[in-house]
């Protein structure tokens, strides 16, 4: 999976998103195959708190890309007064720019992590970083199947990264081998 990019943005002028409140999801379409560059809702969903339109939304964008074969997909949450159709249509009139000349940048056949974005209000995405992953099971040799198992797991940035995957990090001796971690947690 080393051709995957990924970005995020937050829309300064929208309330910041807290825990413990209801919360809004949107997954939309961005680029498909058939059809382009489009901005096309796939589904949306309403929550008792954050956390859970973080992960639903997340989960969906995968399925979006994977299962439904959008070459870019987006998700959006929020907490304020916004029907699903606005808040898409906020984030995809911000993004444009940056999604054209993401666009412009895949044709000219530059790879993933030289991507070029632009300015704007997103931002490329670190996964070393990351403080949480979603993570998808699937069956071995087979990246297309439905996923067996999904959720999330602490990333690469949570100092919980090693122990949290069953790596001792300490320095007595019983650490799994490093062959048996991949470099890119992306890749999983």
């Amino acid at each position: 999976m080393g051709n995957q990019f990924e970005a995020g943005g937050n829309i300064e002028s929208w309330p910041p998103n807290v825990a413990g409140k209801p919360t809004q999801a949107a997954v939309f379409g961005c680029m498909h195959p058939a059809r382009g560059k489009c901005c096309e809702i796939l589904w949306t969903a309403t929550f008792d708190d954050l956390d859970a339109a973080l992960y639903w939304a997340a989960k969906k964008e995968m399925a979006a890309t994977r299962r439904d074969k959008w070459i870019m997909a987006s998700r959006v949450v929020w907490q304020h007064d916004l029907t699903a159709e606005q808040a898409v249509a906020a984030c995809f009139k911000l993004m444009e720019p940056q999604l054209d000349r993401a666009a412009r940048s895949v044709e000219q056949g530059t790879s993933a992590t030289d991507l070029d974005i632009g300015e704007g209000p997103m931002k490329p995405i670190n996964l070393a970083d990351a403080q949480q992953m979603y993570v998808e099971l699937v069956p071995a040799g087979d990246d297309q199947a439905d996923p067996i198992a999904s959720f999330v797991a602490p990333g690469p940035g949570s100092p919980d990264w090693l122990s949290a995957w069953g790596i001792d990090d300490e320095e007595d001796g019983n650490d799994v081998p490093l062959e048996w971690v991949p470099s890119d947690p992306s890749n999983n």
